[in-house]
């Protein structure tokens, strides 16, 4: 297994330094070795926990502060670039772009891939920008797969894995100075620095957290003053953490807090506030889907954190289901995902017919008319029962179903805290 990876790395050396080592023409380099001789033909994931486990090891794993993977393998070193396999079992990356060029090959499992774009409007710093964050397409990738990476803003994207464990292949150059710094970007329209951490901020943040939790004292001194006084960026990180935090806090704080921090820094915290409420979603998201294991389920919900709207997420889900009515494909792929265990509601009868007409963007009197009329007798039933408007309000707010009823006029608009 390593004799492939030192043959693999040596050949693409060879054919880069003859490039005069231009980070510009690796990307397709690695890619023609990649199809030449395919990792999937040569490696299996055995061989890999073979070498990993064994007593003998000619290469040192990196020590990182936080690992990119679960984990990642070093394989091939070399002076200005490397080969590493990446192994997925719950972990989703976040949209971002990178700061070094080569490629990536699925060895083992499958993926949905959203590629996007980010038109700036305002440069705040060098890694701090606002825009426009929008979707360009989505594609499934299963092994064999493989895509160049092409450092700074030409690739932003995106991947949820869809397989435990799905296993790619990354060969990368070390750093393309040029294309720093490396960003995360977070809907609607935020560009943030994802490499190069701010020592002190960190700091402040770790004790921030413990005061969020009430393990520490300070709290309504220490993070009003952070958000008058800090840079943005901190001020970012501190009300993301506020807002995750926010059912520990009193409103009248929380309210406070948003509203001391636009004072401070101007509209563009409403900005702030606005993806601070979407990582909150996503982060449902990601917490449902490691109570999740049907095929079905996890495809849509990645879907579900991928997708910024009702119209991308039909799409593609048209990809894994181009035949057939597409809500008849969500409406079981829901119910395989486990009911009421996860969307706090079941798919049958009335919530079936509330379901489709929030997805069809109709108001409520033409909502509770058609479920009645479809439910007939259903709807007689005892006091006990949860009641159609009940349901409809329930289902319209869901949190894990935003992206699918964006369209609904039902759904409850986004206002800005103490507003």
């Amino acid at each position: 297994m390593i004799e492939y990876f030192r043959r693999l790395g040596h050949q693409i050396e060879d054919a880069w330094r003859s490039c005069h080592y231009d980070e510009e023409r690796f990307p397709d380099l690695v890619c023609e070795h990649l199809r030449k001789d395919p990792p999937a033909d040569r490696i299996a994931l055995t061989d890999i926990y073979d070498w990993i486990f064994g007593s003998h090891h000619g290469l040192q794993q990196p020590q990182l502060a936080r690992l990119f993977g679960e984990p990642p393998i070093l394989l091939f070193d070399s002076s200005r670039f490397y080969i590493e396999v990446l192994f997925w079992r719950t972990g989703t990356t976040h949209i971002h772009d990178h700061g070094f060029s080569g490629a990536f090959y699925v060895l083992a499992g499958s993926s949905v891939h959203s590629h996007w774009s980010f038109e700036t409007e305002h440069r705040l710093s060098s890694s701090l920008r606002t825009g426009r964050l929008a979707l360009e397409s989505t594609e499934l990738l299963a092994v064999g797969d493989f895509k160049p990476i092409r450092s700074g803003d030409r690739l932003i994207h995106q991947l949820f894995h869809l397989d435990a464990p799905s296993v790619t292949v990354v060969v990368r150059t070390r750093q393309d100075t040029d294309r720093l710094p490396q960003l995360r970007y977070l809907y609607p329209g935020l560009g943030i620095g994802s490499t190069v951490p701010d020592t002190l901020r960190q700091r402040r943040l770790i004790l921030l957290d413990g005061m969020l939790k009430g393990e520490l004292e300070g709290l309504t001194t220490y993070l009003p003053n952070l958000l008058s006084d800090g840079d943005l960026e901190s001020v970012f990180w501190a009300l993301d953490m506020l807002n995750l935090n926010r059912n520990r806090v009193e409103r009248a704080f929380f309210n406070q807090c948003f509203q001391l921090a636009r004072r401070s820094h101007g509209p563009v915290v409403e900005l702030l506030w606005e993806v601070c409420v979407e990582q909150l979603r996503v982060r449902k998201v990601e917490q449902a889907r490691k109570r999740v294991r049907q095929p079905n389920a996890r495809f849509l919900l990645a879907l579900l954190m991928l997708m910024p709207d009702h119209g991308s997420l039909l799409r593609a889900m048209r990809l894994r289901e181009p035949e057939g009515d597409t809500l008849e494909h969500i409406e079981r792929y829901l119910k395989q995902a486990g009911g009421k265990g996860l969307w706090e509601f079941e798919l049958t009868g009335v919530e079936s017919s509330i379901f489709r007409g929030l997805i069809a963007s109709h108001d409520r009197d033409q909502i509770l008319s058609a479920a009645k009329t479809s439910a007939g007798e259903e709807l007689s039933g005892t006091a006990e029962q949860t009641s159609p408007d009940q349901i409809l309000g329930k289902m319209a707010e869901s949190v894990l179903l935003e992206p699918l009823l964006s369209e609904s006029p039902l759904r409850p608009s986004l206002t800005f805290p103490g507003d």
